[in-house]
């Protein structure tokens, strides 16, 4: 290798190591070479070889038995896809995780929103308040005004997972025809447009914790409304 230094030494070697790992020329379960071998094979330092290996450890791409060596672990496994909620236990399920991260969502945006962005989030609300003076629930309206709250903590992990739940796990479809069925439906879309406007007020004041709390009450609110359409009552 050419001279560099350490700390790039020791990540291009954890980088050739892994990708020997992962294309099958170091099989799961076998043993690296040892310490020596690779300074000797590499031409680097004893420092620069354990850098590269607890790399590679952190990664979980090996483990490293005391007295023994150093072997590459099996390749991890993708995680499968989940299917659209579609009973009351994936409602609750789904909310529950919704109510842990929007709560903390909304404080982030009450602190960090812009003016264009809460013009957006006011322009949204609006919008579902005309489409509930219609009868209309527009549950397409209702997920653009959680992302674009999402949109506005400027937090790039915490957008990509609720974007995600968004266009996995919500069955946006079910819930129109489901509400468009129920006869809860006019009082549901007129108390999930006042829970909007709490949240909207606390965010347009910059108060995270007012924020986070009406986010709160709103989603538990939410989960029991979704309940009762997808279980109604006999």
């Amino acid at each position: 290798m050419p001279t560099r230094r350490p700390a790039s030494l020791a990540r291009e070697l954890a980088e050739l190591l892994e990708h020997r790992i992962l294309s099958g020329q170091i099989p799961p379960g076998s043993k690296l070479p040892s310490e020596p071998q690779l300074c000797a094979s590499h031409q680097l330092s004893r420092s620069v070889v354990r850098e590269a290996l607890s790399q590679l450890q952190a990664r979980g791409r090996v483990t490293t038995r005391h007295g023994v060596g150093t072997f590459a672990c099996d390749p991890p496994q993708a995680l499968a896809p989940l299917p659209p909620a579609s009973s009351a236990g994936d409602i609750v399920s789904i909310m529950e995780l919704r109510i842990s991260i929007e709560s903390e969502a909304a404080a982030l945006a009450a602190q960090r929103r812009t003016e264009p962005q809460l013009a957006t989030l006011s322009s949204l609300a609006e919008q579902l308040a005309q489409n509930t003076a219609l009868g209309q629930p527009a549950q397409e309206l209702d997920q653009k005004f959680h992302l674009a709250l999402t949109q506005a903590t400027a937090n790039p992990y915490l957008i990509h997972i609720l974007s995600s739940l968004a266009d996995s796990l919500i069955p946006r479809m079910r819930l129109q025809a489901s509400y468009a069925a129920s006869g809860h439906s006019p009082a549901f879309l007129q108390k999930r447009d006042a829970e909007h406007e709490e949240i909207l007020r606390a965010i347009a004041r910059r108060d995270p914790v007012a924020a986070s709390a009406a986010m709160r009450v709103h989603l538990c609110n939410s989960r029991e409304r979704l309940l009762q359409i997808f279980q109604p009552n006999p």
